[in-house]
């Protein structure tokens, strides 16, 4: 991996909330999601802002169960993050290495595209570097991830900003954020996407029979895909309570930290 391969993440991280000096405050473009019936899979990914991509292609597994990833398109020159879920509720209900959440790490308070309570959380890594996968399969079908490393500590403690994307009916169907350290706890970045009712489950809904997207359960065989694109910029849910730390070995640091991460 060459130098460049994380160094919009240090721009992104310290620039564009913090110095004031970011021009676009628009983490991601937009967001694309998308429902394979015929694997039982739904994907959600961002599109990064040019400004912010991350010229790196890597898969973080989580057995069968779901991916986090990162893909560099030379042809197109965009960066793509995002999370694949196999949905099938047999797949979901399965004893998998995962904890049931209230909040994300450190006691942060889930964005708006959570808006039930909890979440299944399945961490990899170490302090250094961790990648997590977060689902939900009910009462809302949802899949996220976050890519957790100590070079966020660069960003103020407590720090904590969040890009919202809204589905047709005025509902949070997507957020990306990025988040500095909170005691021993480090920084990041986060993306969710809600897909509504589980469009795999043959089991009716009694609050809500339809998806965020207007089709119910099991009613369409074909697979689906739409995107939202960004109608505004990240938002400071907190600032946070101290200054910058120096940055000089952060892109050095974090390249190290994926090379050496191991998904098993």
């Amino acid at each position: 991996m060459k130098m460049g391969t994380m160094k919009y993440f240090l721009v992104f991280s310290l620039c564009l909330f913090l110095t004031g000096c970011g021009s676009d405050p628009f983490i991601a473009k937009k967001v694309k999601f998308r429902v394979l019936f015929s694997q039982k899979i739904v994907q959600v990914k961002f599109e990064l802002n040019p400004t912010y991509n991350i010229k790196q292609t890597r898969n973080f597994a989580f057995d069968h169960l779901g991916t986090l990833f990162l893909n560099w398109t030379d042809q197109t020159q965009l960066t793509e993050i995002g999370a694949n879920l196999t949905a099938e509720p047999a797949t979901l209900q399965r004893s998998w290495p995962t904890k049931k959440i209230k909040s994300l790490p450190a006691g942060r308070n889930f964005p708006p595209s959570i808006p039930n309570g909890s979440l299944q959380s399945w961490s990899k890594g170490s302090n250094d570097f961790t990648a997590n996968f977060f689902f939900q399969g009910t009462p809302q079908l949802i899949a996220g991830g976050a890519l957790l490393s100590s070079q966020f500590n660069t960003l103020p403690k407590k720090f904590f900003a969040t890009q919202r994307f809204f589905a047709a009916n005025g509902d949070v169907q997507a957020t990306i954020s990025a988040a500095g350290p909170i005691g021993s706890n480090p920084g990041g970045i986060y993306l969710f996407g809600n897909f509504g009712v589980n469009p795999f489950s043959d089991t009716p809904s009694n609050s809500s029979a339809e998806t965020l997207e207007g089709f119910r359960p099991m009613e369409i065989a074909q697979d689906r895909e739409w995107e939202i694109v960004a109608t505004e910029p990240a938002q400071i849910v907190n600032a946070g309570s101290t200054a910058l730390a120096p940055a000089t070995n952060l892109v050095q640091n974090l390249q190290k930290q994926i090379l050496d991460f191991k998904a098993d």
